[in-house]
């Protein structure tokens, strides 16, 4: 039997949130709160990484792999591959190459987002698996 709540319907939004809170913060950094990015900039950079995935190839059903810290980047590109149906796997900034490699390996991932700080342990781990086609380093940023 269906159950039928006693609350009214929610809304649904029909534009992104980006757009009706611009200014809104989205993310303050915790140890300085004077660094802060609004939902503007994080829709936009996480438009921005979809075009990028789109450019490159990368379609639905496609694996993403990020070795992250926990930052702001880090939702830019999951927000970005989500716009495109791409699937995300995380790996922990603190495995071993040899972790790193398993990872990718059991994902599946065809493309590795990374911290700058993590590049060339993804590298090496990458050095014997063909279905990787791209590896993009980024940059953290303090908010």
């Amino acid at each position: 039997m269906p159950f039928k709540s006693p609350f009214p319907p929610v809304p649904l939004e029909t534009q992104p949130y980006g757009a009706a809170n611009p200014t809104k913060k989205a993310m303050i950094c915790a140890e300085n709160p004077q660094f802060s990015v609004t939902y503007h900039e994080v829709y936009h950079h996480s438009l921005s990484v979809a075009a990028f995935l789109e450019t490159q190839g990368f379609k639905k059903g496609d694996v993403l792999l990020t070795v992250l810290p926990n930052s702001w980047e880090f939702f830019e590109v999951l927000i970005g591959a989500a716009l495109r149906g791409i699937i995300v796997s995380s790996a922990s900034m603190l495995f071993t190459k040899y972790e790193t490699e398993k990872q990718i390996q059991d994902s599946g991932a065809t493309i590795v987002f990374c911290s700058d700080g993590r590049l060339e342990r993804v590298l090496k781990a990458t050095k014997n698996i063909d279905h990787v086609k791209k590896i993009s380093g980024l940059r953290n940023h303090q908010l």
